[in-house]
This record gives C-alpha cells, sequence and structure tokens, in this order.
C-alpha cells in the first residue's frame, strides 16, 4: 500500500505547522514529525481508525488523530492507497475533506 497525499490535505499540514511553529518555535518540526508517525502506524494498520459518519457512497474513509495534537487526519482506503485527504483541528468540526473527494479519484 502506498500513501498518496492530495495537495490541499499537504497545504493544512503545512499551515498547521506554521501556525504550531508562532505559537512554540520548533513545534512545527514536531508536528510534521508526528504526522510522519500517524501515516507509518497507518501503514501498519489501516483500518485502526474508525470510519467517519456518512461517508460518500462506496468510500471508506476514515479519521485518525495526529499523535500528540489535537489534528485530525481524514483519509480514504483503496484497493492500492492511503489516500489523505485532510489534516485539520479537531475542534473544527470541518467537512472540507467532503468537497475535496467529489468528483476526485486518487
Amino acid at each position: 500500500m502506498t500513501i498518496y497525499t492530495d495537495p490541499r490535505a499537504a497545504d493544512d499540514i503545512e499551515a498547521a505547522a506554521v501556525w504550531l511553529d508562532g505559537i512554540n518555535p520548533g513545534s512545527g518540526d514536531l508536528f510534521y514529525d508526528a504526522v510522519d508517525r500517524t501515516l507509518a502506524t497507518l501503514l501498519l494498520n489501516p483500518r485502526m481508525y474508525s470510519r467517519v459518519s456518512r461517508p460518500p457512497r462506496g468510500r471508506e474513509v476514515r479519521a485518525a488523530p495526529v499523535d500528540g495534537y489535537q489534528f485530525t487526519l481524514t483519509y480514504e482506503l483503496t484497493t492500492m492507497q492511503l489516500v489523505v485527504w485532510s489534516v485539520g483541528h479537531a475542534r473544527a468540526r470541518s467537512q472540507g475533506w467532503r468537497q475535496r473527494m467529489r468528483g476526485s479519484s486518487p
């Protein structure tokens, strides 16, 4: 299984790291490391976390917490890939990944 990160999800990760660095210099790099650890864990056990409620029909979408941070990584499992659709603050209740998935197939 390979990982594909939607470019908008990569932007989410970068924006979160910049925001965290603004609060505490150096914490952005630690956030990148935490995202990498989360992805490594998902490669070993991609179904470790629960499915999101009401995913698009026929698609397996799940959400994983980013280790040590109040951020959630929303991803989809396909036959060959783990597709990262978004990374956002857990309290934001963002459904941006839904718009990103609409009409997209990795």
